[in-house]
């Protein structure tokens, strides 16, 4: 059985491996994006660096990604002026026994 510091481990390992992957993806849509404001408040699905398409939510977007692409990490990002700033408190997201 797994400790809690394996899981830990395979869950950062696999958060970092998913967001290198989408990082491409995000500078696709950020170049995308000034073409895409006319359509404030849709969901753009962003694979390969190709927008897929633009979705009326976040719902119909995945299930196109997955339709086409697998259940595999996709960007699927709502289309607004500026993306709002989340904050949560560190125990929210699992930080409260950190360490550099």
């Amino acid at each position: 059985m797994a400790t809690e510091a394996q899981i830990h481990k395979d869950f950062q390992a696999r958060m970092e491996r998913d967001l290198a992957e989408l990082l491409p993806e995000l500078e696709a849509y950020n170049k995308l994006k000034p073409s895409l404001l006319a359509q404030r408040g849709m969901f753009a699905l962003v694979k390969n660096k190709q927008l897929i398409g633009v979705f009326p939510t976040a719902e119909a977007a995945y299930v196109e990604g997955v339709k086409k692409f697998g259940n595999v990490p996709m960007l699927i990002v709502q289309i607004m002026d500026q993306e709002p700033i989340h904050k949560q408190p560190s125990l929210v997201v699992g930080l409260r026994s950190a360490s550099p």
